[in-house]
């Protein structure tokens, strides 16, 4: 997915219907591009209670899903990382309060930490 300013990092529920963010919120202008952030198979293209929504599964199991997104690749099509799959739908389905793309990342039920597709979190140490 092209560089955002982050509105809203994953924060995991504490009970499985428990409230939380259950993915990370990037700021997105409608029209701009979104690409995958690991490789992968377009396993749905479509629309979810009406909001445009494309799920990539990786060999690990994972799901991502990036939502809105129009897609432009076909379903059951392989991606590569960086392979744009769509473009960001319009305002009206964004749920942040400026524009933004919700990007989740699941295994069965179960939400994971979608940094965990591109880059390991380090603990850092700054010493005097």
């Amino acid at each position: 997915m092209d560089a955002g300013v982050i509105l809203a990092d994953f924060s995991p529920p504490t009970e499985a219907y428990g409230s939380g963010h259950r993915g990370i919120d990037i700021v997105a202008a409608p029209g701009q591009p979104v690409r995958t952030p690991a490789p992968g198979v377009i396993t749905f293209a479509g629309p979810v209670a009406g909001k445009p929504v494309v799920v990539i599964s990786h060999r690990d199991g994972t799901r991502t899903t990036l939502e809105p997104v129009t897609a432009t690749i076909a379903r059951n099509a392989a991606v590569a990382q960086g392979t744009q799959i769509g473009v960001v739908a319009p305002s009206q389905w964004s749920h942040c309060f400026t524009h933004c793309v919700h990007w989740g990342l699941r295994i069965e039920d179960d939400y994971l930490d979608p940094w965990r597709l591109v880059a390991p979190r380090v603990a850092v140490i700054l010493l005097e």
